[in-house]
């Protein structure tokens, strides 16, 4: 399978604000749950051919409250795109049922963040 982008996601302190905009611009919240793996709460707003996914921090100066602290508040945090290679051993759980995701870091990418997502 050629790589396809699954989402994009934003970090937030306003999960509520960016819900309307998403909405009002013809996204459909799709699913909202706690990923205690990552510390945060994942909303998932479906559009015709792709995600939207909201990242609040449940904590305090955990990593998506650095994130919001050092680039601000409704910024991209990450893309995601479909892949069949995954490395298992470092693969986790993703946001959404069946999922697994690994991240490729920013150190290891230009600066950008890109998580590997795949569904079983």
């Amino acid at each position: 399978m050629k790589n396809k982008i699954h989402h994009t996601a934003i970090a937030t302190n306003q999960p509520e604000k960016y819900i309307k905009l998403f909405e009002d611009l013809g996204g459909e919240l799709m699913y909202k749950d706690i990923a205690r793996d990552f510390d945060c709460e994942c909303i998932f707003i479906k559009f015709d051919n792709t995600y939207i996914e909201i990242l609040v921090p449940l904590t305090k100066f955990n990593h998506i409250d650095r994130f919001i602290l050092k680039f601000g508040d409704g910024k991209l945090h990450h893309i995601a795109f479909l892949s069949d290679n995954l490395d298992r051993a470092c693969a986790k759980k993703g946001a959404l049922p069946g999922m697994l995701v690994e991240f490729i870091l920013p150190s290891d990418d230009n600066g950008m963040l890109i998580e590997k997502v795949k569904f079983v």
